[in-house]
This record gives structure tokens, C-alpha cells and sequence, in this order.
């Protein structure tokens, strides 16, 4: 890796924003999760939620439909509520589920 590939890499990592994330639940079609991803990324969000609790979680997004922002996002997929919940509150303290 060049020397300046790495300060890119590494300027946009600074950029995030380590305090805000998304919870996306029963999103049924894969590529509208990766519209959501690429947003998060564009914004500088790390870390997405998906929760499923009304279909089987995803296998994979789509690549195209990304533009591989997959990979550089942390993504944490639930199938049950409470567990999502619970490591919410872990790593956000002020997490309020809105219905």
C-alpha cells in the first residue's frame, strides 16, 4: 500500500462518527440495505444493526448495490430483539428503541 493510500485510509477513519448508528429491522430486500449502507458510510457511521425477527437474517448484500460498503462498515445482525437491545445499550448508553 502507498504511503498516501494509507493517509487516505486513514483520514476518513478519523472522520467517523463513533456515537451515532442505525437499527434497521425486518428489511426484507437485501438491496435497500445497501442503499442504507452506503449511506452510513457516506456519513461516516460504523457500526449497522439489522434485526430480523420475521425472516432468516441476510446471508449477503448486494456488491453492486453497496459499492462494497460492506466492508468497511461493522455489521451486527439479530434475529431476536432483546439480544439486539441489550448490546445497543452496551455501546450506547443512551439507546431508546422507538416504536
Amino acid at each position: 500500500m502507498t504511503p498516501e493510500r494509507n493517509d487516505r485510509l486513514v483520514s476518513v477513519l478519523n472522520k467517523r462518527q463513533p456515537d451515532l448508528t442505525i437499527l434497521l429491522e425486518n428489511v426484507f430486500d437485501p438491496h435497500n440495505i445497501s442503499a442504507v449502507m452506503r449511506t452510513c458510510d457516506a456519513v461516516g457511521i460504523q457500526d449497522i444493526y439489522i434485526l430480523n425477527t420475521k425472516i432468516p437474517p441476510h446471508k449477503k448484500w448486494g456488491a453492486k448495490s453497496s459499492s462494497s460498503a460492506a466492508k468497511w462498515l461493522t455489521v451486527h445482525q439479530f434475529t431476536d430483539a432483546a439480544e439486539c437491545f441489550t448490546e445497543l445499550r452496551k455501546h450506547y448508553k443512551k439507546f431508546t428503541p422507538r416504536i
